[in-house]
């Protein structure tokens, strides 16, 4: 095997959970913007409310980014794993 082409589905696989990591930490201000912000604060300020209504329509875009990603990834590796033999 290529010492290249192991190094580089080395280095995938670091994105690869460095994407899982990412993914993880999501969840904590998807629910708290989802409860906006009531898991954190009995009361939210005019600032507060702006930034959670604005996170609550970026979060998912980013995270369906990350699913996308993951996947891209799962693809080189089956490509991978196919053209090894």
């Amino acid at each position: 095997m290529s010492k290249c082409s192991k190094f580089l589905e080395n280095e995938l696989d670091k994105v690869h959970n460095y994407l899982n990591m990412a993914k993880a930490t999501l969840i904590v201000p998807i629910e708290t913007c989802n409860a906006n912000g009531n898991n954190i604060s009995e009361s939210t300020d005019k600032i507060d409310t702006v930034i959670i209504n604005y996170l609550k329509e970026k979060l998912p875009s980013i995270e369906l980014q990350i699913e996308e990603l993951e996947k891209n990834i799962k693809d080189f590796k089956k490509f991978y794993i196919e053209n090894l033999n």
